[in-house]
């Protein structure tokens, strides 16, 4: 077994990761160590950091503990004829070496506890991934959690963090909205405190086997409707629906998404910074940078988008809403349309892509393609692939022919 370790750039900020790799029998598995450092003081041939600070010295400790935990799990499902791969070894050293060795009762936490470690790792991050005012917005989410906990008569400091399931979150959401008056979005985005609190329960060890399910039905959200896609018939319909003012606006957002392919957020940078030009062939073309993943992507214009951008006068007038109030007016036009679904502004990107796959039977590499995407989320971890008009045009020639067929 190999154990190495690397660093993976974080987003938008010269600092990196340290991630770490467990090798074995022709397979790999990458894991977090919690470490993020600035790559100027990573000797990357030695696998350790320059002892220039204490904090380095204190990394290149933590990084030899990771290193000797590995091998003893990997020892111990060697010498008892368990099986092994990278993965199953990285999760029995995630579980918890005295976990697997049972050298002690395994304790449970406190919410108190977890909520320290949580404030612990936040401020460390500040300016290197978190912003200020992130780190600001999610400690009034911690007082708004102690506040309800208050309500319920429970104390942090003898609450065990088993508690938060997943009727606890609801019920938590449920109080922000209905008693402390916040807004859907708004008590959602509590729920990422929840996360904090079950992901720092792995970093403390004691008690984080038995919070595994709950870190995962914590990202699931009650009551929200699926993300549905529309048919080409139903895009039709909505398509030469007679709409005037504030509907017809909508429609021609949606006809675009369903068109482009992106999520509203890009929507919104192509149409404030994006410049349509022509290819040699005369096709029409506009160049972005995904909001999500900033990979640069190339999107071919229909002749449907190209008539709407005519229609406001230029690609830089096309109306805009914000996120919120667009996902109430979309559900005004399928209403108006006949269209008995929940659709949001994610319909538009699933339109696009199910038009591929069901249609014309596109593979799952060829839609990350065309969605601008560096992965294709179950089959692959990054698509290496450079902007290609040649291939991008064959692509987004199918929507147009889609287009044609329904207009005639």
């Amino acid at each position: 077994m190999k154990i190495s370790f690397w660093l993976r750039p974080t987003r938008n900020n010269p600092y990196k990761s340290i991630i770490g790799r467990v090798h074995h029998n022709n397979e790999q598995k990458n894991f977090a160590t919690g470490h993020i450092i600035h790559p100027d003081q990573w000797i990357s041939s030695k696998q350790y950091l320059d002892h220039s600070s204490p904090v380095n010295i204190e990394i290149n400790t933590s990084l030899s503990q990771i290193r000797a935990d590995l091998l003893r799990v990997f020892h111990h499902l060697k010498s008892n004829k368990l099986p092994l791969s990278p993965e199953i070894i990285v999760k029995k050293y995630q579980d918890g070496i005295d976990a697997l060795f049972q050298t002690k009762e395994i304790r449970v936490n406190t919410i108190s506890e977890v909520l320290i470690k949580v404030h612990e790792r936040r401020e460390s991050k500040i300016g290197l991934t978190i912003s200020k005012v992130s780190a600001s917005r999610y400690r009034q989410y911690e007082r708004n959690l102690l506040a309800y906990l208050n309500d319920l008569k429970l104390n942090p400091a003898n609450t065990p963090v088993t508690v938060i399931d997943l009727d606890f979150c609801n019920n938590f959401i449920k109080a922000l909205k209905y008693n402390y008056h916040f807004k859907e979005t708004t008590a959602n985005k509590h729920r990422q405190i929840l996360r904090e609190i079950v992901d720092s329960t792995f970093y403390l060890s004691d008690g984080w086997q038995m919070k595994v399910q709950t870190k995962d039905i914590l990202r699931h959200r009650e009551g929200l409707p699926e993300t549905l896609f529309l048919t080409p018939d139903e895009v039709s319909t909505i398509e030469h629906q007679a709409l005037i003012g504030r509907l017809d606006k909508v429609r021609d957002i949606l006809l675009v998404l369903c068109d482009i392919g992106q999520h509203i957020g890009d929507y919104d940078r192509i149409v404030k910074s994006s410049i349509v030009y022509l290819d040699q062939y005369g096709n029409s073309w506009v160049d972005m940078a995904r909001q999500k993943t900033l990979v640069p992507h190339s999107i071919m214009l229909t002749n449907r988008v190209l008539r709407i951008i005519d229609k406001y006068g230029g690609l830089q007038n096309l109306p805009r809403y914000a996120h919120q109030s667009l996902n109430s007016h979309l559900k005004d036009l399928a209403s108006r349309c006949g269209i008995d679904k929940e659709i949001t502004t994610k319909v538009g990107r699933k339109t696009f892509a199910e038009t591929l796959r069901a249609i014309y039977g596109l593979n799952d590499d060829q839609i990350a393609f065309a969605l601008g995407l560096k992965s294709t989320a179950y089959l692959k971890h990054y698509l290496n692939t450079r902007v290609n008009h040649h291939e991008l045009q064959k692509v987004f020639s199918l929507i147009e022919k889609t287009t044609l067929n329904k207009a005639a």
